[in-house]
C-alpha cells in the first residue's frame, strides 16, 4: 500500500502520485497515525496478531470513534485467508447481540487492503478483571457470566459456533449504569453453520482455537457444535471460580491429555466457600461427552439464572457488589438479565420465549441503564414534553428501593383472555370504534392480572407507545412503588389536562423524585400547582438542578435559570447535572447550551450522542432531528430504534424508516419500538398494521401484549 504524503489517504501499490492532490505517496506495510482509510483516519495502533492490525480511528464526517481490523496486506491475495478475515464481520453481524462486538463498516476497495470497522471499546479484558478479582465472589461471578452466556446464546441461535472463548476475548466496558458491562470478542475463528456455512475452511483434523481452552472434541480435530463452547465457557467459570485452570500441562500432548481423558478437581473442593449449585453448573459444563454437558448456551444461562435466583432471588448481592466496585453505596448500577427459566409446568407455547424476548422482558439492561443520560427508550424517550426525562436523571440520586431491579418472569404471560382476543381480531372489520373498545378492556384487564415486576414493564411500554387510551392505568400505576410510580407519572404528562389532577393528587406526601416526576409532567400540561413543590426542591443540593430545569424550561425563572447557567458552566459536558442544566436551558432560549449540545453529536461516547440528539429534536432543533434521521437510516446504527422513537415523538415522518425492520425483528424492544412509531404517527399505516398487532397482543410477552393493545386503542376512524 502507498501513503500520500500530503492528504495522508492510503492508496494502492499503483498510484505514485495521490490522485486527490497529485503529491507524492510512500510505500508503507502499516497505518501511520494521520492516514485516512476509506473514511476513516487512523489515531494509532491497538494491537497486532498473526493476521493483521487492530487501530483506533475516527470517522472523517461522523466523527464517530472505532477500531479498524486490517488484514495484512501479505495475506489479501490468500482467498481462503480472507474469506476467514471476514467470516468475523459476517458472523457479528448475523447476531447483533448488545453482548457481541458490533461492526459498522468493510472495506476491500484499495488494492491490496482488506479490513472491517468495529466499535472502539474502552475497559479491559476478563483477565484484568481477574487480576482485580481473583477467585470471583460469586455475585461478581453470575453477573459476568449471565452476560458472557446471553452474548453466546444468540450466536449459537444464529448457529454459530465462537470455537476461542478466552479471557482475552471477553472484554469488560462500562455501559450506562452498568459498570461492568460484557462484550464478547473475535469471531475470526467462529464456525458458521447451515445456509452461512463456508465450504473448506476447516478441514477434518485441523486444530482452531487456543489449546488450554479447547473442547476434546476440538482437541482431537473432530467437528464441533454449540456444545464445544460450553465446555471452553467452563474452563473460564473454573478459572474464575477457583482462580486456578482446571487442566495443566506444560507440554500441548500433557495438556491434550487433561483435557480429553483426566477428570479436574471439583469447584467445590478447590473452594469449599463457593455455591454448590454454581459448582455443579461448571462441572457439568466440563463432562467429556458432549452429550453430557449444556445443549448449548441458552440452555446453560437457564440453569445459571435459576441456580442464582435460588441463592440471590432479588439479585441484590450483584448490586451490592457492583455498588462497591464503583465505589458508591448509593449508585445506581444495572444488572445483567436475571430471570428465572419458566415453571415446569408452564404449556410449551408460553415457556418457548427466545433470547431477544428475555432481554426486552427485563426492566433493566438497555433501557435502565440509559437512564443516567435520560435517554431510555421506555420512559425518558417517550416523554412528550422533552424536558420530563430531567426529573429522572442528572445529579438526583434515588433510594436503592425505587431502583432495585425488577424483572418480568418470562413465561409468565399477563391473562389476556382468549375471547377478548378473539373479540379483537373479529372486530378489525368492523368500526375501529368497536376495536378501541375491546383493546382498552384488555389493557385494563392485563393490567389487573399482571404481577408487580411485571406492571414496570407494563407502564415501560405505555409510555413508549403514547397512546391516551392508556390513561387509566397510568393513573392507577401511580399508586406503585417506585420505579414504577415515577414511570406512570412522567408518561402522564403526554396525556393532557385529563391526568392533571391526578398528577397533583400525586404529590401529596411524595419524596423529592416523585415531586418532580409529578411536577415535570403538569409543567408540560401547562398546570402551575407545582411549581411551589419545585421552588422548594431547588434549595436542596441534591435536586436543584432537576427542578430548576422544569421551572425554567415552563416559568422562564430568573433564579431558576441562574441555578442551570452555573451547572452548565461549572460542570464538565455530560458528567453530573449537566445534561440537565443544558436541557433546560436550551428550552428557554439559551444560545450557549444549544452550540454546546450540537457540540455534543461529536462525543466520542455514543450515549453522549444520542443524547444530545435527542434534546435537541425534543426541542424542535432541526440539526439534532436531521442527526436522528440519519441514524434511523443507517441499517448498522447501534441506536437505531431509539432514533426513531424520538422522532415519533415529534410526528417525524422518517420515524417511519425503522417499522419495517422492527416488525420483522425478534427482538421485542425493536417490535415496540416499531408499534410505538406506527401509533405515534397513526393513520393509514396504523391501520394497515392492524392484524399484526393483534398477533402482538396475543404475545407471551407481557409489555409487547399491551404496546400492541395501546396501538389497537389508538386506531383512527
Amino acid at each position: 500500500m502507498h501513503i500520500c504524503s500530503q492528504c495522508k489517504a492510503v492508496l494502492g501499490n499503483q498510484h505514485q502520485v495521490c490522485p486527490n492532490d497529485g503529491a507524492a505517496t510512500h510505500a508503507a506495510t502499516e497505518l501511520p497515525e494521520g492516514a485516512v482509510l476509506g473514511g476513516y483516519r487512523i489515531l494509532g495502533e491497538i494491537g497486532d496478531g498473526g493476521m493483521g492490525f487492530v487501530y483506533e480511528a475516527t470517522h472523517e464526517v461522523l466523527g464517530r470513534r472505532c477500531a479498524v481490523k486490517l488484514l495484512r496486506p501479505e495475506y489479501s491475495t490468500n482467498q481462503q485467508v480472507v474469506t476467514r478475515f471476514l467470516q468475523e464481520a459476517k458472523a457479528v453481524n448475523l447476531v447483533n447481540n448488545k453482548h457481541i462486538v458490533n461492526v459498522y463498516d468493510y472495506g476491500d476497495d484499495i488494492d491490496g487492503l482488506v479490513y472491517f470497522v468495529m466499535e472502539y471499546l474502552d475497559g479491559d479484558t476478563l483477565s484484568g478483571l481477574m487480576r482485580q478479582y481473583a477467585p470471583m465472589p460469586p455475585a461478581l461471578f453470575a453477573h459476568i457470566f449471565s452476560q458472557v452466556l446471553q452474548g453466546l446464546a444468540a450466536a449459537h441461535e444464529n448457529q454459530i459456533i465462537h470455537r476461542d472463548l478466552k479471557f482475552e476475548n471477553i472484554f469488560v466496558i462500562a455501559k450506562g449504569n452498568n459498570p461492568l458491562f460484557v462484550k464478547l470478542l473475535d469471531f475470526g475463528v467462529a464456525k458458521l453453520k447451515g445456509e452461512h456455512e463456508v465450504e473448506g475452511l476447516t478441514r477434518v483434523g485441523q486444530l482452531i482455537g487456543t489449546p488450554k481452552f479447547m473442547s476434546p472434541e476440538q482437541f482431537r480435530g473432530k467437528s464441533v457444535d454449540a456444545r464445544s463452547d460450553v465446555f471452553s465457557l467452563g474452563i473460564l467459570m473454573y478459572a474464575a471460580a477457583t482462580g486456578k485452570m482446571p487442566f495443566a500441562g506444560k507440554e500441548l500432548a500433557d495438556l491434550a491429555v487433561g483435557i480429553i481423558k483426566e477428570k479436574q478437581i471439583p469447584v467445590i473442593e478447590r473452594r469449599p466457600s463457593f455455591p454448590q449449585s454454581l459448582s455443579d453448573l461448571v462441572e457439568r459444563a466440563l463432562e467429556k461427552k458432549p452429550e453430557d454437558r449444556f445443549a448449548d448456551a441458552k440452555e446453560f444461562q437457564s440453569a445459571l439464572l435459576a441456580a442464582w435466583k435460588e441463592l440471590d432471588p432479588e439479585s441484590a448481592q450483584i448490586t451490592a457488589f457492583l455498588r462497591e466496585h464503583v465505589g458508591d453505596p448509593n449508585a445506581e448500577v444495572g444488572l445483567a438479565v436475571f430471570t428465572p427459566p419458566p415453571p415446569a409446568d408452564v404449556i410449551p407455547s408460553q415457556a418457548s420465549v427466545s433470547p431477544a424476548e428475555q432481554r426486552s422482558a427485563n426492566s433493566v439492561g438497555k433501557r435502565t441503564s440509559s437512564r443516567t443520560l435520560g435517554i431510555g427508550i421506555a420512559a425518558s424517550l417517550a416523554l412528550a414534553g422533552g424536558i420530563g426525562y430531567v426529573a429522572l436523571s442528572g445529579d438526583s440520586k434515588t433510594s436503592s428501593e425505587e431502583h432495585a431491579a425488577e424483572t418480568s418472569p418470562v413465561g409468565e404471560s399477563v391473562n389476556t383472555s382468549e375471547a377478548t382476543e378473539n373479540a379483537i381480531a373479529t372486530s378489525l372489520g368492523g368500526p375501529p370504534s368497536e376495536t378501541r373498545a375491546l383493546a382498552s378492556e384488555a389493557m385494563l384487564a392485563a393490567w389487573t392480572d399482571a404481577t408487580k415486576s411485571q406492571r414496570k414493564a407494563l407502564v415501560e411500554a405505555l409510555a413508549t407507545v403514547g397512546s391516551k387510551a392508556s390513561s387509566q392505568i397510568l393513573v392507577l400505576a401511580l399508586n406503585e412503588e417506585p420505579p414504577t410510580a415515577l414511570l406512570a407519572a412522567a408518561a402522564l404528562e403526554e396525556h393532557g389536562e385529563a391526568s392533571a389532577n391526578a398528577l397533583f393528587d400525586a404529590l401529596e406526601g411524595a419524596g423529592p423524585q416523585m415531586t418532580i416526576a409529578a411536577a415535570t409532567a403538569l409543567a408540560n400540561i401547562g398546570d402551575p400547582r407545582a411549581n411551589p413543590a419545585l421552588l422548594s426542591l431547588m434549595k436542596k443540593a441534591r435536586y436543584k438542578t432537576a427542578a430548576a430545569a422544569v421551572l425554567a424550561s415552563y416559568t422562564k425563572s430568573p433564579e431558576a435559570k441562574q441555578v442551570l447557567t452555573d451547572v452548565f458552566v461549572e460542570t464538565p459536558a455530560f458528567k453530573g447535572g449537566w445534561l440537565d442544566a443544558a436541557t433546560g436551558l436550551l428550552r428557554s432560549g439559551d444560545a450557549k447550551a444549544r452550540a454546546a449540545l450540537i457540540a455534543g453529536l461529536q462525543s466520542d461516547t455514543e450515549e453522549h450522542r444520542m443524547a444530545a440528539a435527542s434534546a435537541l429534536a425534543l426541542a424542535g432543533n432541526s440539526v439534532g432531528q436531521e442527526f436522528l434521521s440519519d441514524i434511523v437510516a443507517d441499517a448498522r446504527a447501534e441506536n437505531r430504534e431509539k432514533a426513531a422513537v424520538v422522532l415519533a415523538r415529534i410526528g417525524h415522518a422518517d420515524a417511519k424508516l425503522f417499522v419495517p425492520v422492527g416488525l420483522m425483528s425478534d427482538d421485542v424492544e425493536a417490535q415496540i419500538a416499531a408499534i410505538a412509531i406506527l401509533s405515534r404517527l397513526g393513520g393509514e399505516d396504523l391501520q394497515k398494521q392492524s392484524e399484526r398487532l393483534t398477533t402482538f397482543a396475543e404475545s407471551s410477552q407481557p409489555a409487547l401484549s399491551m404496546a400492541a393493545l395501546a396501538a389497537l386503542a389508538n386506531l383512527p376512524d
